[in-house]
């Protein structure tokens, strides 16, 4: 999949079977980042809605280094989580594809600007598709 978006073949997904250091000891290196999946439960909307009204009430301190946009599009956790991991490791990755010339906007910006502010520089590109073949 990462191969199709044009990031270079030493750069893989792999699955993580469990914390444990034996099993931790199984994940290649280097490391760059981390994406969790996991169910959404009661519990956890309960837990996201209280966060996000704390949020809006008292601001969120982000370290401008670091690159966050708010997800704006129902189910595309996975999709943003990916641009995530992208735009906070451009400098550890090579890339061989117009995926390099996406312009990721400067960091620190509210996550609500971030999430409207990518673009697509390339003439002939006004959209992509994640596709991926088995």
């Amino acid at each position: 999949f990462l191969k199709q978006l044009g990031i270079h073949p030493d750069w893989q997904f792999v699955d993580v079977y469990g914390m444990e250091p034996e099993l931790l000891s199984m994940v290649p290196r280097p490391v760059c980042a981390v994406l969790l999946l996991f169910p959404i439960t009661e519990k956890y909307e309960t837990f996201r809605t209280e966060e996000e009204e704390r949020i809006k009430a008292k601001g969120q301190d982000v370290k401008s280094s670091v690159y966050f946009m708010k997800q704006t599009i129902n189910n595309a956790c996975g999709t943003i989580g990916l641009i995530h991991a992208i735009a906070n490791n451009r400098e550890k990755m090579n890339f061989v594809s117009v995926i390099s010339y996406l312009k990721v906007p400067k960091k620190g910006l509210n996550a609500f600007d971030e999430a409207g502010q990518i673009q697509w520089p390339v003439a002939g590109v006004s959209s992509f598709s994640f596709e991926q073949k088995l």
